[in-house]
């Protein structure tokens, strides 16, 4: 907070005229600001139903319960606080408002309304503004009823619009909805799809349902291969050599039985495929199956040949082989012409189900295309049939709820809002100023110090002082200790130079308060007045500046063991007197002259004078004083730079502003008044 407070002290100024501007706004403000009244009432919007109940598809509905209600809706709340305060109504408020000379912009007139919705409710409130209650109230009503009869015309608009296009667009749709009708049906026709899922589900069942009927004829195929295998094997004979024997190939009711038994074996294989073993065609089939496998048997056991004798060599009855060879070949070839028609349904229904999603896409695309037309059709025999009801839709008939009341307190800033908001304005002004200054530049710290590496001769107690110091000064504010630390220096022609980055740090009263000490410890010093510009020092003992004679210049006597020298050179010569080595000279004399112990020469600052780092190439040994809650952190370092630069020798820092243990003051400047 103290370093707030320092920081506040430095921008004074520009935090004094930041206020001066507040008050001077503020005061003009609470002086002549008027008194308002404010007027308000509330509107509702009833619901509107109707009888219709008609669905518009993607549309939306238009139902009896709820009226209108599109896919994409609009915040009627919305759309008629916009209506309210729209530059038609208040163009028609304004022409009969008794206050209408007052605005010469319509955007001024619109500000003193406002229109707010309910979220939770279709309650919109309407508030108005004016110079009395009973314009406040007046112009509300005013707002009120032009709003009404704005909705009124808004309606008959819509309704007549309507009408005007509706005959020629329903010719219109009737006729796309008949050709997205006719394209659907045609569609469905032509590739036997109704839907895609269940279809394509019910093919995949009949698919699986072949493949394991392929899989056991198969099995069946190749038992039935293997027997006639083994039997031809046994006879030596092919199942074409025993037909030959038994003379069955030139029997054409043989081959009838033959091909009908193939027939009927296909078409059991079919349907059990889709049916279960006790359903009435499978048993049908199967009988009609056993029946032509006995005729064939008979037939063949009925065919004469001269091989029925008995074989020995085979062991048994010659023909029977013959007649088994014979059936298992006709087995073996029904069974073979199972499998290829099987093959090729599984086949046909493979390309039927890979057909299936494309037709899908396609089938799905067209009843878009047919519920799009139909919503439209729709939504077109809604609007014939209920146009008025969407003209109230979209514009409702808004119904007085509260009518326009008075607030019995004016609104508007008081004189407590006014002082409130100055006072506050004040405040966080202030502070944005001494923020933002103190950041362009900054305050110098001990941390800053510390980083220089430079050491520190001396801290010096905070007090003011406004002439010359007197020997309690020595011990009592810390001069003793600088003066014994100068004492066991070894500086180069006993120069001193006393020096700061600005104004205000406290040089001169250091000069003063190490004379003091100095002199006590029995040196004799010399004092020597080097700020042309502002003479502090000189005019703290009480003297004049000398002028520069061509016999030289003597020093001033200030004690028996104290002298000043204060030349004057003229006001255009001060950087040649100093940059031509004439102050050099001249110090030079008066030391071979005087024989002092030390000679202390008081600079001006650093920053606001070229001459004083000039003043560090003869001088050489440099003591700086600082202020650390006071002195600027830019201009310390740059005053380094520059030193640096001139190859000046910075022998040591005095710390000024350190707090007494006496309870000394905070006033600000630690020196003599003006440094």
């Amino acid at each position: 907070m103290n370093q707030f407070l320092i920081t506040a002290s430095r921008h004074w100024k520009p935090i004094l005229a930041l206020n001066v501007l507040i008050l001077l706004i503020a005061f003009p403000a609470a002086l002549f600001t008027k008194k308002t009244w404010e007027a308000g009432a509330k509107l509702i919007l009833p619901s509107t139903p109707t009888d219709l109940n008609l669905n518009l598809g993607d549309l939306g509905n238009l139902g009896g319960n709820e009226g209108l209600v599109f896919s994409q809706q609009l915040d009627s709340r919305q759309v008629l606080a916009s209506i309210v305060l729209s530059d038609d109504s208040l163009q028609q408020v304004l022409a009969i408002d008794p206050e209408s000379d007052s605005f010469s912009r319509l955007s001024e007139y619109k500000d003193l309304f406002s229109v707010k919705t309910d979220t939770s409710s279709t309650v919109i409130s309407l508030t108005s503004q004016a110079s009395s209650p009973e314009i406040a109230r007046q112009r509300l009503s005013n707002l009120i009823n032009v709003f009404q009869k704005r909705l009124d015309d808004l309606r008959r608009t819509d309704a007549s619009r309507r009408s005007q296009f509706i005959q020629q667009d329903l010719q219109e749709v009737e006729q796309n909805l008949a050709t997205a009708e006719q394209a659907l049906v045609s569609f469905q026709e032509k590739s036997n799809l109704i839907d895609g899922d269940i279809q394509t589900k019910e093919l995949v069942i009949s698919l699986n349902a072949l493949r394991v009927s392929e899989a056991q004829l198969i099995a069946q195929l190749e038992s039935s291969k293997a027997e006639v295998k083994a039997l031809a094997k046994r006879l030596g004979k092919t199942p074409q050599q025993s037909v030959q024997i038994l003379r069955l190939s030139d029997s054409p009711e043989y081959q009838g039985i033959q091909n009908k038994l193939s027939e009927v074996k296909v078409e059991m294989a079919a349907a059990q495929s889709q049916f279960a073993d006790n359903h009435p065609q499978v048993q049908k089939l199967l009988a009609e199956q056993n029946e032509l496998l006995q005729r064939q048997q008979e037939y063949i056991g009925q065919t004469p040949s001269i091989t029925r004798a008995r074989d020995r060599s085979i062991g048994q009855n010659y023909a029977s082989l013959i007649e088994r060879l014979i059936l298992a070949e006709t087995e073996s070839q029904a069974l073979q012409q199972q499998v290829a028609q099987l093959q090729t349904q599984i086949k046909q229904l493979n390309q039927q189900l890979r057909g299936i999603p494309s037709d899908q896409v396609r089938l799905a695309d067209l009843k878009r295309k047919y519920n799009l037309a139909e919503s439209v059709y729709n939504g077109l025999i809604a609007q014939v049939q209920a146009s008025r009801v969407n003209a109230f839709s979209l514009y409702p008939n808004v119904q007085v709820l509260d009518q326009p009341l008075i607030n019995p307190k004016a609104v508007g800033p008081g004189l407590k809002p006014i002082a409130l908001g100055a006072l506050l304005a004040s405040l966080f002004g202030s502070a944005a100023i001494i923020l933002f200054l103190d950041k362009r530049r900054p305050l110098l710290t001990q941390d800053d110090l510390d980083s220089t590496g430079l050491p520190v001769m001396g801290q010096i107690v905070h007090h003011r002082v406004h002439t010359k110091i007197d020997q309690a000064l020595v011990t009592e504010f810390g001069f003793q200790h600088l003066a014994s630390t100068v004492s066991m220096a070894p500086l180069v022609n006993r120069y001193l130079m006393i020096s700061s980055a600005t104004r205000g740090e406290g040089k001169t009263t250091v000069i003063l308060g190490l004379a003091n000490a100095l002199l006590a410890l029995g040196f004799r010093v010399l004092v020597v007045d080097a700020d042309f510009y502002q003479s502090k020092l000189t005019k703290s003992l009480g003297y004049q500046r000398q002028e520069i004679l061509e016999a030289g210049l003597q020093p001033l006597k200030v004690l028996p063991s104290l002298d000043l020298l204060a030349p004057q050179p003229k006001a255009q010569e001060t950087m040649e007197f100093v940059a031509h080595g004439t102050l050099e000279q001249l110090l030079a004399v008066v030391q071979s002259k005087g024989q002092y112990d030390y000679i202390l020469v008081d600079t001006p600052p650093i920053e606001s004078a070229n001459e004083t780092v000039l003043m560090a190439q003869f001088l050489i040994n440099v003591l700086l004083v600082v202020w650390p809650t006071v002195s600027d952190r830019s201009s310390f370092l740059e005053s380094l730079e520059k030193l640096k630069q001139q190859q000046a020798k910075i022998w040591g820092l005095v710390i000024n502003g350190i707090e007494g243990v006496k309870g000394d003051s905070q006033e600000r400047p630690n020196e003599v008044k003006g440094e």
